[in-house]
């Protein structure tokens, strides 16, 4: 009985319209709260608590551009219908914007619950029992969990996109490589330039958190640096699950296309290996002959079935430029790396540690 009541609420919390509305409704408080800023710290812009308002103000950037992650989707899609690579019908690609809005009714609200129970254990651990004994702790943590739910609600939105591959393969909807394709991606770069920029979208929570983890100990005002300690140590532990979650709007979906790419390679290769071996009877042909004329015909064949075989050799096996996996990889390590540069910026004693570390690594230890 619990288990259907609480399948009730989450059924209840996947139709909630995050519409214009409700960003209208957040943007009023936040301006609330910067009027209420004023009014108590006069205009002491050092003294005003950034920390809440640059996270409220992220979230209402991310409320306007979420929504239209479907718009984008659905536009990749039918570049890919387009091009070739995907095979269906206008009643097969309506049927498959149901099956993956099903699937975030069903699992988004299940993501923001997660985040929101993240966020509550992340405070508790940071905070201990001072979070019991002030009300006003707890007033914020309310805040900050309504905020997380409504950013895992989007998260697992993003997520959920990973299921395409095998929505697809649900609807009967068979999609392929094309060789040689100009896109460097056999035809599927739109649809990894989608993973891509949904991925960024999905790590602004990262990013908002390891700046402040980062930028907190190097607070000039001692009674902010006093309030923000907790906080900085409650964002440290949720900066890993933000990152892990970003990883996975995009390199799960990336992984699952991949997977089939290859397995589509690998029955190309069979064709290849048939044009390698026609490439060789035309190598013998034209060292056996010295007829000009039939020279210059067999070189036309040979040019022809090298560039053949070097698309299906040098076939894609990722829905995505090297390019775009270069910057998620950086754009990841930057990530990582801000806290602890953070941490280390300003403490002489770290820092020269860390420094002769690396001296002694590119010098091979010695």
């Amino acid at each position: 009985m619990k288990a259907k009541r609480l399948r009730q609420i989450v059924d209840a919390l996947g139709q909630f319209p995050f519409d214009v509305r409700t960003h209208c409704i957040g943007l009023l408080a936040l301006v609330s709260y910067c009027v209420h800023q004023a009014i108590f710290l006069r205009f002491n812009l050092a003294e005003w608590d950034w920390l809440a308002i640059s996270g409220f103000a992220l979230l209402l950037v991310g409320l306007r551009i979420a929504p239209k992650i479907d718009d984008l989707l659905a536009h990749s899609l039918r570049r890919l219908h387009g091009r070739g690579v995907i095979a269906c019908s206008e009643s097969e690609f309506e049927q498959l914007n149901k099956r993956l809005a099903q699937l975030r009714r069903k699992r988004a609200p299940i993501w923001g619950l997660v985040i929101t129970l993240a966020i509550v254990v992340a405070f508790g651990v940071a905070w201990g029992k001072k979070l019991i004994d002030d009300p006003v702790r707890l007033a914020l943590l309310a805040v900050e969990a309504l905020g997380g739910y409504v950013a895992g609600f989007y998260l697992g939105w993003m997520v959920i996109h990973g299921r395409l591959a095998r929505a697809l393969k649900t609807q009967g909807i068979n999609y392929s490589v094309q060789p040689g394709h100009p896109d460097g991606a056999a035809g599927w770069r739109p649809l990894g330039d989608f993973y891509f920029r949904q991925a960024m979208l999905a790590g602004l929570p990262a990013a908002y958190l390891a700046f402040w983890v980062a930028f907190i100990p190097h607070l000039s005002s001692a009674a902010l640096f006093s309030r923000y300690t907790s906080w900085g140590a409650a964002y440290l532990i949720l900066l890993p699950i933000a990152v892990l979650v970003e990883v996975a709007a995009f390199v799960w979906p990336m992984g699952s296309f991949h997977r089939e790419m290859v397995r589509q390679k690998r029955v190309l290769a069979a064709q290849a290996d048939k044009i390698a071996r026609r490439i060789s009877t035309i190598q013998a042909e034209i060292r056996g002959t010295t007829h000009p004329e039939e020279i210059e015909e067999l070189n036309a064949r040979l040019a022809l079935d090298l560039k053949l075989y070097n698309e299906l050799e040098g076939l894609p096996t990722w829905p995505m430029s090297t390019k775009i996996r270069r910057r998620f990889a950086v754009q990841n390590l930057a990530l990582v790396a801000l806290p602890v540069l953070g941490q280390l910026v300003g403490d002489k004693e770290r820092w020269d540690t860390l420094v002769e570390a690396l001296r002694s690594l590119f010098s091979g230890g010695g």
